[in-house]
């Protein structure tokens, strides 16, 4: 009896909290003292529901004098910018002609690839598409943990042993 009076109080106040009238949980814990809610919320809210989600885009075969700057002006023209970068060469802090632009929902995205995708600026016809998820499989270049050789010592790239 307790325990439906309290599980009650709290659907109550997070009714009040949430402006729901049955908002949806779970009681992970129930004891004399204490109550143990799931941290995961579920509350139905009703009416119709946007799906506004960023969108990023890559941004390719950009003039080496284009700076972040530029990026976030010339995509601001298709909606708001949430970010816009150019990379840069670690070593010699050069643009490597690319770039990343995040826009504010896939809308904007949308529009903004369909109007720049194969635009001339700076004399480069700009390479614009909606980014690929990073592959987290390790850095590229350079040699493998095993060189090769005998006893670990020299001899060629990446896992060539003999």
């Amino acid at each position: 009896m307790v325990r439906e009076q309290v599980l009650i109080g709290i659907e109550v106040a997070l009714a009040v909290f949430f402006e729901h009238p049955k908002p949806t949980f779970v009681a992970n814990r129930f004891s004399a003292k204490t109550i143990s809610l799931d941290t995961s919320l579920s509350v139905p809210c009703g009416g119709k529901v946007t799906n506004i989600m960023a969108m990023k885009l890559y941004v390719g075969n950009i003039s080496f004098n284009t700076s972040s700057n530029d990026l976030q002006s010339m995509f601001a023209a298709y909606g708001p910018v949430l970010s816009a970068s150019v990379i840069e060469d670690r070593e010699t802090g050069r643009s490597r002609g690319f770039g990343f632009v995040e826009m504010e929902s896939t809308s904007d995205g949308a529009t903004a690839i369909e109007q720049l995708n194969g635009k001339e600026v700076d004399g480069r016809s700009l390479k614009v598409n909606e980014a690929k998820p990073r592959d987290n499989a390790g850095g590229g270049g350079g040699r493998g943990s095993n060189r090769g050789g005998k006893s670990g010592y020299g001899g060629g790239y990446g896992g060539s042993s003999w």
